[in-house]
């Protein structure tokens, strides 16, 4: 009785551990909180894994149009910044809004979860 008591501790205890390292490299629990509670979407790089700031800004000023039709969804309420304060050197843009009727605007605006290959938040 008292190994089988210790085997389903030391078991939950594993499933546990199992469960935080696979949340840690996959981020699939604070995706779907981000996407169903929030109506936000992270890219949940790491600093390395980012393009380099000049690379985000050079994409930026080749699209100006396209920044221009996501900031006229909403003007006074969606808003588009480079974030280059999270990783130095580095660089991803942010892109805020409204609702979830704008996301999906700026969803089909972009095409996908990317501006041009430069990650968004």
């Amino acid at each position: 009785m008292q190994k089988r008591k210790i085997m389903t501790i030391l078991s939950v205890v594993l499933l546990i551990v199992a469960l935080f390292l696979i949340e840690n490299s996959t981020h699939f629990l604070r995706r779907i909180i981000d996407d169903a509670f929030y109506d936000n979407y992270h890219h949940y790089l790491r600093c390395d894994e980012l393009p380099s700031l000049e690379e985000v800004k050079d994409k930026v000023t080749d699209h100006q149009s396209t920044i221009d039709m996501i900031k006229n969804l909403d003007v006074n309420s969606v808003y588009l910044q480079v974030d280059s304060t999270s990783c130095p050197g580095k660089g991803s843009i942010v892109i805020s809004y409204p609702s979830n009727a704008i996301r999906k605007q700026v969803e089909d605006i972009l095409g996908g979860m990317t501006f041009y290959g430069i990650p968004i938040t």
